[in-house]
């Protein structure tokens, strides 16, 4: 899976201490031979994500049980507590 990280860059290092844009894709799906995107299990420690899709659809899983399928022209909000994980 191709990222290419918009911020921070070299001319802006920082606009907060966690704060990162990133674009992800494009991704091949399955269905045309390739691969979906797929991200395992991770923690995000009491940090706040915000996912806007412009294309496909990505499903949110976290270890509590919640799933959340994102559409395009979705926006998805996220904080995750201490010691919960979660998947893409």
């Amino acid at each position: 899976m191709y990222v290419r990280r918009t911020l921070p860059h070299k001319d802006i290092r920082t606009i907060g201490a966690f704060c990162f844009v990133d674009h992800y894709g494009p991704s091949p799906t399955a269905g045309s031979g390739g691969h979906p995107m797929v991200v395992p299990p991770h923690p995000h420690i009491g940090i706040q994500t915000v996912s806007w899709l412009l294309s496909g659809t990505v499903d949110h899983h976290d270890t509590v049980g919640s799933v959340q399928r994102i559409h395009p022209g979705e926006l998805n909000v996220m904080t995750a507590g201490n010691g919960i994980a979660h998947s893409e």
